[in-house]
């Protein structure tokens, strides 16, 4: 019998009222497309570092728990995309942050620490709202600053279920207090 294979990340997860605050920040864009494939509600989250594809699930786990921050308010505002041809990829920003970005960082600096390639762009903390998007007019729209109280972090798992996303926390670090 062979290791499972699990696809990972590492990321900050919301409660219910800012996913409801995400949710309605992306009313406009919902109302303007001729299509996309929106993110459900549930799986909103910001990225720390992907891990992607492993069968080393106890490894990734102990690096995530290792890293540490702590306790910061992020402010997520403002409507971008990343332009892609089959369509663009819609997100709500962030606010520079010194503490995320410390925070990005340290779970880096612990996932290569045990051997974990990760991804070499630059980080650029953000919301995905909807993938694959055309809209039928341009959007330009000011969103409300939405404040959340980041006290810990997760590593995420994602699995394809029916033709959807989901996401399920493998585990969670609480920041000490």
């Amino acid at each position: 019998m062979g290791t499972e294979t699990v696809r990972l990340f590492a990321a900050i997860e919301f409660d219910d009222a800012t996913r409801e605050s995400v949710w309605e920040n992306s009313s406009a864009l919902r109302e303007h497309c001729t299509r996309g494939n929106f993110v459900p509600i549930g799986n909103y989250h910001i990225t720390l570092s992907f891990i992607g594809e492993t069968s080393r699930l106890s490894e990734a786990k102990e690096s995530v728990l290792a890293a540490d921050g702590e306790t910061f308010v992020l402010t997520l505002c403002g409507i971008g995309k990343f332009e892609r041809t089959r369509g663009d990829t819609y997100w709500l920003g962030v606010k520079e942050n010194i503490a995320l970005s410390a925070l990005a960082g340290n779970v880096e600096r612990e996932l290569k620490l045990r051997g974990f390639l990760t991804e070499k762009r630059t980080f650029r903390p953000h919301v995905t709202l909807a993938r694959d998007v055309r809209l039928y007019r341009d959007i330009r729209t000011k969103t409300p600053e939405i404040n959340y109280s980041v006290t810990g972090f997760s590593l995420m798992r994602s699995d394809r279920i029916g033709g959807r996303m989901k996401y399920s926390t493998v585990a969670h670090k609480e920041f000490k207090k």
